[in-house]
C-alpha cells in the first residue's frame, strides 16, 4: 500500500511535468528500445524530475526490504546489515581507498549514491524493525526515561545547528531518539497530522517547480541572489499552491489532485 500510493505521486508529477521533461531528458532521442531503457534506469534509480529521485528511493528499497521479509529474513537482521552498510557509505572517506571502489562504480555508471536507493535502505529497515511487536514493547519502556532521551536529541540537534559534522551512528541515533520519543507521546488522533503530512509532500515537489519557474522567469540568473529572501519567494507561493490543491480536490472534478500527496 505504502509503495503503490507512492509510485502514484510519482506518476502524477511525471505525468503534470512531462511536456518539459520528456523533451530535455533525451529519451526519445534515444529510440526504441534504448531510450526506453534509460527512462526505466531513470525512473528506478536516478531522477527525472526535481525531487524523484526521493520517491524512487523510497520505492526501490521499500520493493528490497518487502521482498527479504518474505523470504523470512528478520527485520532485526536486515536492520543490522543496512545499519553496517550504512556506516560504510557515511564513513567513505576514513576507509582505505579499495573501499571506495564499489561507490565510485556505481557513481560513474548510476549516479551519486546518496542520492539513489542504496542509502535508503537503512531508513526502510528501521520502519519495518521497529514495527514489530517485540520492539514497540522494547520502546515502551524508554518512557520513564523521556527527558534523558530529549536531552540527547538536542545535544545532536545544537552540534548540527553548529555545524559539527555528525556522521553516521550519530545521525542514525538521533533519528532512533526521535522515534522512541514520539511513539511513547500520548497523542490523540487528529486530522491535523493528516494535513501536516498532506502539505509536507506538497511543499517538497512544489518548491522545486517554483524554482524552476524563477530561473525561466529571470533568465537563468542565479537564484541565490536573492539571499535571504528566496526563502519566502519560495515558502508563499508554495503555501498558496498547496491550500489550493487541498481545496480542490474534495471537488467534483478535482478529486484527481489527491494523487499529488
Amino acid at each position: 500500500k505504502f509503495v503503490k500510493r507512492l509510485s502514484l505521486v510519482y506518476l502524477f508529477y511525471f505525468i503534470l511535468l512531462s511536456p518539459i521533461i520528456v523533451p530535455n531528458r533525451g529519451w526519445l532521442d534515444m529510440g526504441f528500445p534504448d531510450g526506453l531503457l534509460v527512462l526505466v534506469k531513470d525512473m528506478l534509480l536516478r531522477y527525472t524530475y526535481p525531487g524523484s529521485w526521493f520517491l524512487s528511493a523510497l520505492v526501490v528499497s521499500s520493493g528490497i526490504v518487502l521482498v527479504l521479509l518474505r523470504m523470512r529474513l528478520k527485520s532485526w537482521l536486515l536492520l543490522t546489515v543496512f545499519f553496517l552498510f550504512y556506516l560504510y557509505l557515511s564513513n567513505m572517506d576514513e576507509l582505505p581507498p579499495a573501499w571506495y571502489a564499489p561507490v565510485a562504480w556505481y557513481e560513474v555508471h548510476v549516479r551519486n549514491i546518496g542520492l539513489s536507493f542504496p542509502t535508503a535502505l537503512f531508513w526502510i529497515s528501521i520502519g519495518a524493525c521497529f514495527s514489530t511487536t517485540n520492539i514497540q514493547n522494547l520502546m515502551a519502556r524508554f518512557k520513564r526515561y523521556a527527558i534523558g532521551i530529549w536531552g540527547l536529541f538536542f545535544v545532536f540537534f545544537i552540534l548540527e545547528f553548529m555545524k559539527v559534522e555528525l556522521k553516521g551512528m550519530w545521525i542514525a541515533l538521533m533519528v532512533v531518539c526521535l522515534i522512541v520519543l514520539f511513539f511513547n507521546m500520548d497523542l490523540k488522533p487528529s486530522p491535523i497530522y493528516i494535513r501536516l503530512r498532506e502539505y509536507s509532500i506538497l511543499f517538497f515537489f512544489w518548491h522545486f517547480i517554483v524554482l524552476q519557474v524563477y530561473k525561466v522567469v529571470f533568465h537563468g540568473q542565479h537564484i541565490l541572489q536573492f539571499g535571504a529572501w528566496l526563502y519566502p519567494m519560495t515558502l508563499v507561493p508554495v503555501f498558496f499552491i498547496a491550500t489550493l490543491i487541498l481545496w480542490l480536490e474534495n471537488k467534483r472534478y478535482f478529486k484527481w489532485l489527491k494523487y499529488s500527496h
